[in-house]
């Protein structure tokens, strides 16, 4: 015997066999339709909660992951990654104050994106030339703690971008 139950957008059929339910082959294809577009539509919202807005001559902070756009110039800077990290740890001596090495893109409003590494030691790049700007990496934290690791989650850069395109630690 066969019994129909009418569900929104889909018709399932009872079969009165060990097999349970039957599943028209239509509303298989209705059911990946609906399916594809929710992870569509998730997937472009994902990366306009990760973007702030920021100032131009101001400086922002930014999570791995995350974007700031520059509104006033139609801007926008990413932090990809922290690369490497061998800066001097909190209550350490060195001989040196160490480097980390931070990766990060810009992009113009429908432009391609240009990634760049930018340093926090002083005889390294720690700023980059874009588009008539200059964006530099200001700080990273946290400091790195002797014997332990820092967690990609846990990094926080300081950037600040300006007008113009000096300086003689700017990557061109």
């Amino acid at each position: 015997m066969l019994r129909k139950q009418k569900f929104p957008g889909l018709i399932l059929r009872r079969l009165n066999s060990p097999f349970g339910w039957h599943v028209p082959g239509n509303a298989i294809f209705r059911l990946f339709l609906l399916t594809a577009g929710m992870v569509v539509v998730s997937g472009c919202g994902a990366s306009a909660d990760n973007a702030i807005g920021a100032s131009l001559d101001e400086n922002f902070q930014l999570r791995i992951g995350q974007s700031a756009v520059i509104s006033a110039v139609d801007m926008e800077v990413g932090f990809e990654a922290v690369t490497s990290d061998s800066r001097c740890g909190k209550g350490e001596q060195c001989v040196w104050e160490g480097d980390a090495t931070v990766r990060i893109w810009t992009q113009l409003a429908g432009g391609n994106k240009e990634e760049n590494e930018l340093h926090t030691e002083s005889k390294m790049p720690s700023a980059v030339a874009f588009a008539g700007y200059t964006v530099r990496l200001v700080a990273l934290h946290p400091i790195p703690l002797s014997g332990r690791v820092i967690a990609p989650s846990a990094y926080i850069a300081t950037f600040g971008v300006v007008h113009g395109t000096s300086g003689g630690d700017v990557v061109h």
